[in-house]
C-alpha cells in the first residue's frame, strides 16, 4: 500500500480540489476512490465538512441501518452509487468503523471499491479516522496494491504524542451507572451516527456501545484506538471484579442484570452488598431475598443473594452443605431438604440450622427424592433427625418415630433433644407439666408415652391397676374451685375435652418471664359427659369445640388424628390464650372432662347388668326405664366400676357391652384421663424469684454424674427440675441454694425447668461436660 503523504489537512484539501480536475497520474484518473487517513478528531472534522460541502452525495452508513442495532447494509450502499450519475462526487461516512468492529464484513465492500472506476463514479471519498492499519490489512494481497496500479492512499502527517488515546467498549449490556467521562451508545446507529457528527468526536474519547452483536466484533487496537469487546456479561464480569464463580452459576440473563449494576472500583462483595442493602455477607442474606422474592419482583436478588452465599459460606455449616450439593439455583431447596442425609457428623445445631433453612425458604413439602431416601434410613432416631414439623406427613412420622423409640427404650435418650428441635410441640406434649400430686405425675408421664405409641405400657397398665375411686375422691370437684374465682377480674375459658395429658404443650406456649403459671388438678362430674360438666351454659365463658370433635371423628385414624390434636392445642387454643391474655390479667382454662384413647380401643368387655343401658360406647351404664319390672344383675361381679345413684362407671379399660364406640377416643368413664381435668391459672406478672445457676458448667464423672446447684432469690419449699423427661428433686444446700444430682447426660447444652408447689418458676441453661474432656460439639450417630 503506497501512501501520499500531507504535512496537513489543508495541503491535503488542496490536493483533493486539483485531483478532481486534473488526476495526477492515470492511476488516479482510471480508479474512483480515494482513501484517505486522518488520526486527529480535528483534522477528521475539517476534513468531513469540506467533503461535505463539495460532494454531490454523503452517505452516512448510519441511514442504511434498517434498525438501532443493525449493521449497515453495504449493498444498499453499492446500490445508491450504481444509480448516481457518472459525474457525480460521493462520500462515504463511518467506513472506519465498520472496519474497525466487523472487518471481514466489509472485505468484499472494499474490493467492489477498490476496483470501481471513473466511468461509473467521478469520485468516492472514503475518509476514515485512524484507519492505517484496518486499512492495510484489508489491502493486503490485492495484486493492484501489490503492482501499484491503484491510486495512492493519501495520509494527514501526525506525531503520536498528538493523539489522545481513544477507547471503545463493546457489550451486549451497558451499565445503569455510566462511568463520568464515557459516552454510551445504544446500538450501532448510533456509532455510525457520532461518527457523521464531527462535533461529538471532539467531546469524548471514551465511549461504551451496547449491542447485542457483540459477539462478533474484533477486539483489537490500533493507532491509538483501543477496541474492548465483552462478549458477554460473564467476560465482563471475569474481567472487572476477577470473579471465582463458574460461569454456569447463573444465566445471561442473571449475569446481564449484574453487569449492569458494577460501578467503578466495585468488587463483587462491595457490589452485592449496595443491591442486597447489606454491610456485608451472612447467611441471613439468602433468608431474606429467598421467600417469595420472585412473587414480588425481587428475583434476580434471590439469585444474587444465593450466589453471593455460594461464593462466602464459610465451611461447617448446614447452608454451606446445601450449597456444595449443586450449581444449579433451582435445585437449592431440594439440595437444603436433601444434603442432611451425606452429613459426615449431625450435630444438633445442623438439624435446627436446617430447619431454620427450610422454614424461611418457605419450602414446607419436600421432593419425592427425600421421602425415598428417609425410607431407606434404619434407626428410628436418624429418621426423626431428617424431619420437621411442617406438614402433617412429617408431623405423623415423628409420632411413629417417638413411638418406636419408647418401646425399644435405648440407652442413649439424644433424641429426645432431636423431637425438641424438629417437633417441640410433640417434645412438650412428651415431657409435660410437672403436676404437684406424686400419682397423677407419674401416671400422666406414662399415659403420654402409651398415647404416642398407641398401645398401653406395661409402666401404665401397673399405675392404673393402682386407680381406684378412693384415690379419686381425693381430687376436689371442679366446680368447688371455680366457685372461688373471682369472676369479675378473672376470665375462664372452656376446652372441650381438655385432659392433663396436654399441659405440657399449653404450659410450653406461655412465657415464664412474664406470666405465672399454676395448676391444680380437679375431678369432673361422673360420668364424665359434656351434659354432666357444661358448667359454662349459664355463664358468658368461651367454649372450644376442636378436641372434642377430633376424638369423635368416624374415621379417627392413628397418628393423623393425635397430631391434628397437637396442632388444636398448639394453633387454635394456645391462640386465642395468647390473645385473651393481652386484655387480661388473669386467665383461668379449664375443661369438662378429659379423653381416653385406650378405653376406646380395648377389647375387655363386660355384660351390660340386667335393668342397665350401656352409655357412650360402654364406659358407664345408667338404670334403664324398665329397670324396676327387672330383676337387677347382682353388682358384686363388677368391683372395678364406681356405683353411683343409678349409674355404673368404669374405673379402668373395662366397656359394657351393648354400645358402639364412635371415633377414636372416648369419654363417660372414670379412668385418670377422662376424670381428672386441670384448673390452670394463668396471671400476668413476672415471677418475684430469680433463679441463678451456680453451675453453669457441670463436670460429670465417668459414670456420668454430676451436681447443678441453683440458687433462688426466695424461698422454695420443694423444688423439682425437669429436663426432658427427666423429674430430679432438689437438695437445700443453705441459703437458697438447691443441688439436683445429674446422671445419665451426654456432654452438650441442656435447658430445663424448675417447679415449686405446682408453678414453673422459668427456664434454667447449664452446659454439661466430661471431666478433663476435650469440648466439642454435640454430634448424633446416624
Amino acid at each position: 500500500m503506497t501512501e501520499c503523504q500531507f504535512d496537513s489537512v489543508s495541503e491535503l484539501l488542496d490536493f483533493l480540489a486539483v485531483d478532481l480536475e486534473h488526476p495526477l497520474d492515470s492511476r488516479y484518473a482510471r480508479f474512483a476512490t480515494r482513501f484517505i487517513l486522518v488520526d486527529t478528531p480535528e483534522e477528521y472534522n475539517v476534513l468531513l465538512n469540506w467533503l461535505r460541502n463539495h460532494c454531490d452525495k454523503v452517505l452516512n452508513l448510519a441511514d442504511f441501518c434498517s434498525g438501532d442495532d443493525v449493521f449497515p447494509m453495504l449493498s444498499g450502499v453499492l446500490a445508491t452509487l450504481d444509480v448516481m450519475e457518472k459525474d457525480a462526487t460521493a462520500c462515504i461516512v463511518g467506513v472506519s468503523e465498520f472496519m474497525r468492529l466487523v472487518p471481514e464484513k466489509v472485505k468484499s465492500f472494499f474490493s467492489k471499491l477498490f476496483e470501481r472506476e471513473t466511468a461509473k463514479n467521478r469520485r468516492i471519498y472514503l475518509p476514515l479516522f485512524r484507519g492505517r492499519e484496518l486499512l492495510s490489512q484489508l489491502l493486503e494481497g490485492y495484486d493492484r496494491v501489490i503492482y501499484k496500479e491503484t491510486p495512492d492512499v493519501l495520509v494527514v502527517k501526525v506525531f503520536s504524542n498528538q493523539l489522545k488515546d481513544i477507547e471503545l467498549t463493546v457489550a451486549p449490556f451497558a451499565q445503569r451507572k455510566v462511568q463520568s467521562g464515557v459516552k454510551l451508545l445504544n446500538g450501532v446507529r448510533e456509532l455510525f451516527t457520532l461518527w457523521s457528527n464531527q462535533s461529538n468526536v471532539q467531546r469524548s474519547t471514551r465511549f461504551w456501545l451496547k449491542t447485542e452483536f457483540a459477539g462478533i466484533v474484533k477486539e483489537g487496537a490500533s493507532s491509538h484506538y483501543t477496541v474492548q469487546v465483552y462478549k458477554s456479561a460473564w467476560d465482563f464480569l471475569d474481567d472487572k471484579l476477577k470473579l471465582v464463580a463458574e460461569k454456569n452459576l447463573g444465566t445471561e440473563e442473571q449475569w446481564t442484570w449484574l453487569a449492569e449494576n458494577v460501578e467503578e472500583d466495585d468488587d463483587f462483595d462491595r457490589l452485592a452488598s449496595r443491591l442486597l442493602n447489606r454491610k456485608k455477607y451472612s447467611s441471613e442474606v439468602i433468608n431474606h431475598f429467598w421467600k417469595d422474592s420472585v412473587k414480588n419482583g425481587n428475583g434476580p436478588k434471590r439469585w444474587l443473594s444465593w450466589l453471593w452465599a455460594k461464593l462466602s459460606e464459610p465451611q461447617g455449616s448446614y447452608l454451606r452443605m446445601a450449597l456444595d450439593m449443586s450449581n444449579d439455583i433451582n435445585q437449592f431447596e431440594e439440595s437444603v431438604a436433601l444434603a442432611i442425609f451425606d452429613a459426615n457428623e449431625l450435630t444438633f445445631d445442623l438439624i435446627k440450622e436446617r430447619k431454620k433453612l427450610l422454614l424461611d425458604l418457605g419450602s414446607p413439602n419436600l421432593p419425592k427424592l427425600f421421602w425415598e431416601k428417609y425410607n431407606k434410613l434404619e434407626k428410628p432416631e436418624s429418621k426423626l433427625a431428617v424431619l420437621t414439623d411442617f406438614t402433617d406427613k412429617e408431623k405423623c412420622e415423628a409420632v411413629r418415630n417417638v413411638g418406636d423409640l419408647l418401646k425399644i427404650k435405648p440407652s442413649d435418650e439424644s433424641w429426645i433433644r432431636i423431637l425438641e428441635i424438629t417437633y417441640p410441640t410433640l417434645f412438650n406434649y412428651l415431657t409435660g407439666f410437672l403436676l404437684d400430686d406424686e400419682f397423677a405425675n407419674k401416671y400422666f408421664n406414662f399415659y403420654r408415652k402409651s398415647r404416642i405409641m398407641d398401645c398401653v405400657s406395661e409402666e401404665h397398665a401397673h399405675l392404673l391397676e393402682e386407680w381406684n375411686q378412693e384415690k379419686l375422691w381425693l381430687y376436689d370437684t371442679r366446680h368447688s374451685v371455680l366457685e372461688k374465682v373471682d369472676k369479675q377480674s378473672e376470665e375462664i375459658i372452656w376446652i372441650d375435652a381438655l385432659g392433663l395429658e396436654w399441659l405440657g404443650v399449653i404450659a410450653g406456649s406461655i412465657d415464664t418471664n412474664e406470666y405465672t403459671v399454676e395448676c391444680k388438678i380437679v375431678r369432673a362430674e361422673l360420668p364424665t359427659v359434656t351434659m354432666r360438666n357444661n358448667e359454662w351454659k349459664d355463664e358468658n365463658e368461651f367454649v372450644r369445640y376442636d378436641l372434642d370433635e377430633n376424638a369423635h371423628d368416624t374415621q379417627y385414624k392413628f397418628p393423623d388424628n393425635f397430631v391434628k390434636a397437637l396442632d388444636i392445642i398448639e394453633d387454635k387454643v394456645n391462640k386465642k390464650l395468647r390473645e385473651e391474655l393481652h386484655n387480661s390479667q388473669v386467665l383461668i382454662l379449664t375443661s369438662d372432662h378429659g379423653l381416653s384413647r385406650f378405653a376406646a380401643i380395648s377389647n375387655d368387655k363386660v355384660p351390660t347388668p340386667d335393668g342397665y343401658e350401656a352409655r357412650r360406647g360402654g364406659r358407664y351404664a345408667s338404670l334403664s326405664n324398665t329397670a324396676g319390672k327387672l330383676k337387677t344383675t347382682s353388682l358384686e361381679h363388677y368391683p372395678d366400676v364406681i356405683k353411683t345413684e343409678g349409674e355404673l362407671i368404669q374405673v379402668r379399660y373395662r366397656n359394657f357391652v351393648g354400645s358402639p364406640v364412635h371415633g377414636g377416643e372416648i369419654h363417660g368413664g372414670a379412668s385418670p384421663e377422662e376424670v381428672l381435668v386441670p384448673v390452670i391459672r394463668i396471671v400476668r406478672e413476672a415471677l418475684s424469684i430469680k433463679l441463678t445457676v451456680e453451675t453453669p458448667e457441670v463436670e460429670i464423672d465417668i459414670k456420668g454424674r454430676g451436681l447443678l446447684v441453683i440458687r433462688s432469690s426466695g424461698s422454695l419449699s420443694a423444688p423439682m427440675l425437669q429436663i426432658t423427661n427427666m423429674f430430679l428433686e432438689g437438695h437445700y444446700e443453705g441459703e437458697n441454694r438447691w443441688s439436683f444430682f445429674l446422671e445419665g447426660l451426654r456432654d452438650g447444652e441442656y435447658s430445663g425447668s424448675l417447679y415449686d408447689n405446682g408453678r414453673n418458676l422459668g427456664e434454667v441453661k447449664f452446659k454439661v461436660k466430661k471431666r478433663g474432656a476435650i469440648e466439642r460439639s454435640d454430634d448424633f450417630d446416624f
